[in-house]
């Protein structure tokens, strides 16, 4: 993969939609620009209605747990 696609953490934040739309706790998949031009944590779901649709620097970082490598 393009350096700066995938980032890996300890643990993954929440989905910050899903939390306002149904108030859930859902792991976010991506760290990313979104349409509303600010960045948001968010799952697969919301990163493919919210976010531009690009991941790489200055787009979007999938999010991965470590033990994931």
């Amino acid at each position: 993969m393009t350096k700066g696609k995938i980032v890996y953490l300890d643990k993954l934040p929440h989905c910050y939609f899903c939390a306002i739309k149904i108030g859930g706790i859902v792991d976010a998949k991506y760290d990313g620009k979104t349409v509303y031009e600010w960045w948001a944590n968010m799952c697969g779901d919301c990163f493919r209605v919210h976010g531009i649709g690009k991941t790489g620097m200055g787009y979007a970082q999938e999010l991965r747990i470590k033990e994931e490598k």
